[in-house]
């Protein structure tokens, strides 16, 4: 929270941010804070702010949750607020110099309370990642507008070509998902790319040692056939695995996760079973060996997330792989 709150306190020109959900009060404040220095916002998120992606927009529940109404306040600003319907990245970039990808929601819990993690991005990859910004913004789901006191959402058609998305991170670290829904008509339905999921899959595949797999929620993990086979193999090469979870979400969510760990977990090698725990409160996301690692925004999920949606991820080098070792270790402690 302090990396964001600085470079949002900091930026003179323009801040472009994407974030599932925009409920903190301190983070809102210092977006407002900013349009005073006249600082030019544009702002790209998921308008249900649910995992529940799939809703209509007579569903959304403007009355119970801040999502909604924070983003019109800040509309009401002149800060530019579009939408993406696949959307779960959080990222930020800010004057062309400095660019950042979390595991971290515009939550209080997110930003003061969970574990969480998050990267510095420079070099090819912020152009990389401006490129990607700039790309969905101007191709929104949805446009935030008003008419009298009202809210208004104007629906966007114009799908993004699966070229513009193909060769983000061809020559850098920056791993990204972009693959709309087939049964929710999107401008990313186009788009057909999963270097986050390649990635994990890479780094699993190449370990010889340990294993660090790190995700608030798992699901449909039967449909990450490649996953499971990249495990499967690691165990029998006697890696040592830990799985690590969050036990705070909602009950049938804690559920599912550990019944689908277990599942998996059962068709491994019975000579050194992987670690099973739960890493209470836990937000962040990665995969992490002895030699390689990559953090992302995806929940280990089969079905949004690895395959589907929009997601962000980093090759993460030597030392950062070492801190959130480091870290993950001493927090289990």
């Amino acid at each position: 929270s302090d990396v964001c709150s600085s470079d949002l306190n900091d930026a003179q020109k323009y801040i472009k941010t994407g974030n599932f959900l925009f409920k903190d009060d301190k983070l809102n404040t210092a977006l407002r804070n900013a349009t005073k220095r006249g600082v030019a916002i544009f702002i790209l998120t998921n308008i249900n702010g649910a995992e529940h992606r799939g809703a209509s927009l007579s569903d959304l529940k403007m009355e119970t949750d801040p999502h909604l109404p924070n983003l019109h306040n800040l509309h009401r600003l002149g800060i530019h607020v579009r939408c993406n319907a696949d959307l779960h990245a959080k990222f930020l970039l800010c004057d062309r110099n400095d660019g950042l990808i979390m595991s971290s929601n515009y939550t209080f819990n997110s930003l003061y309370e969970n574990p969480e993690n998050g990267l510095d991005i420079s070099g090819n990859e912020l152009i990389d990642l401006e490129h990607v910004f700039d790309t969905l913004y101007l191709h929104p789901d949805v446009i935030l507008s008003e008419d009298g006191s009202k809210y208004r959402y104007l629906q966007q058609r114009n799908p993004i070509h699966n070229s513009e998305m193909e060769k983000i991170g061809s020559d850098n670290l920056l791993r990204i998902t972009a693959c709309g829904d087939k049964n929710i008509r999107t401008n990313l339905g186009t788009c057909d790319v999963h270097t986050i999921y390649d990635s994990i899959i890479d780094i699993i595949n190449r370990a010889t040692e340990r294993l660090y797999i790190v995700s608030w929620s798992y699901n449909a993990l039967w449909v990450l056939k490649d996953f499971q086979q990249a495990l499967k193999n690691a165990s029998k090469r006697d890696v040592r695995i830990t799985i690590l979870y969050s036990n705070e979400a909602s009950d049938s969510g804690v559920k599912r996760t550990e019944e689908q760990l277990n599942t998996l977990c059962s068709h491994l090698s019975t000579i050194k079973k992987p670690t099973i725990k739960a890493f209470p409160s836990n937000h962040s996301k990665c995969v992490l060996s002895e030699k390689e690692g990559i953090m992302f925004t995806a929940n280990i999920d089969g079905s949004r997330g690895l395959l589907k949606g929009f997601e962000l991820g980093c090759i993460l080098n030597d030392n950062q792989r070492a801190a959130a070792i480091l870290k993950i270790n001493k927090t289990l402690k």
